[in-house]
Parts: C-alpha cells; sequence; structure tokens
C-alpha cells in the first residue's frame, strides 16, 4: 500500500517527461530566437545594397575633397599627438566605397568592379600619401611623440582591430 502524501510512480513518470518535453521546447524556442535575431537575410534589399556599392566604388569630385580634408585632420592630429582627432578623421574617410567595391567583386566574381575598385582604391591611396607628405613637408615634426611611434610595428591586436573594422 502507498504511503499518505506519496506520489504514484506513473504520475512522477508523466511528470517527468512533462518537465522534458517542455525544456526541449524551451531550448528549440531559444535557439529560433537566437537565429532570427542574428539572421543576416531577413529584411535585406540585396540588388539596392549591391548597387549602392557600386555606386560607391568611384572616386571623384567630393569624396576626393573629403578624403584630403580627411588626411589633413589625421595629420594634425598624429603631430600633436591627439587620438581623438585621429579617430575623428577615419570617421569622417571615405575609403570604405573602394574597399566594399573590392569585397563585393571578389564575393560575386565581376572582374569589372574588381579593376575599378581596386583602381579607385590606388587614386585614395596616392592622394593620402600626397596629402601627408605635402602637410609633414610643410609643417615639420621636431621630435617623434608617441602616437607616431606607436605605429611603426603591427601587432597582431593592431591587424585584428584593422580587420573586423
Amino acid at each position: 500500500m502507498e504511503e499518505e502524501g506519496s506520489i504514484p510512480q506513473d504520475h512522477q513518470e508523466l511528470q517527468k517527461e512533462k518537465v522534458q518535453r517542455s525544456g526541449r521546447l524551451f531550448f528549440k524556442s531559444l535557439w529560433k530566437f537566437i537565429q532570427e535575431t542574428l539572421s543576416l537575410k531577413d529584411g535585406i534589399d540585396m540588388n539596392g545594397t549591391m548597387e549602392g556599392i557600386r555606386n560607391d566604388v568611384e572616386f571623384k569630385g567630393h569624396g576626393a575633397w573629403i578624403l584630403v580634408c580627411s588626411i589633413m585632420i589625421a595629420s594634425i592630429g598624429l603631430s600633436i599627438g591627439n587620438i581623438p582627432i585621429i579617430v575623428g578623421a577615419m570617421l569622417i574617410s571615405p575609403l570604405m566605397g573602394p574597399i566594399l567595391g573590392i569585397g563585393l567583386a571578389a564575393g560575386t566574381n565581376d572582374f569589372e568592379l574588381l579593376i575599378k575598385s581596386l583602381k579607385d582604391f590606388g587614386i585614395s591611396v596616392v592622394i593620402s600619401v600626397l596629402i601627408s607628405w605635402l602637410y609633414f613637408l610643410i609643417i615639420p615634426q621636431p621630435e617623434i611623440n608617441l602616437e607616431l611611434e606607436g605605429r611603426k610595428e603591427a601587432t597582431l591586436l593592431a591587424i585584428a582591430v584593422a580587420f573586423f573594422g
């Protein structure tokens, strides 16, 4: 005979099965929520995005002048050793157009876009080096400050930051 207040064995098994089923349902729901939250496919206009990247690759006119201003700001920041000024210059720099174009071209095997993106990226590098060279030619550095000294070698962490940036 069963003791008073004890739960029958078959009722315990039923409750255990319900708890396991609820746990599985919870984890399935949680996994679905995570997948939906981190999904890169929902709400994407792939054709519009690709067209926008193609349009931003070209490096002429206002983009070149924004780059000149950005490089001047970065050069000033480096010469006085001011990190926020350098970061500000990076924020206004229009270099992402050609960089995204290179990535899109590589991902879609678009050789024509790759050539155009590499050409425009090369133009932007030439402009950047030329403007910074002119700045430091006109405003010579009397001594190397800590910001310039710290940029002589690339560390693995700096490369990781650049990659994810």
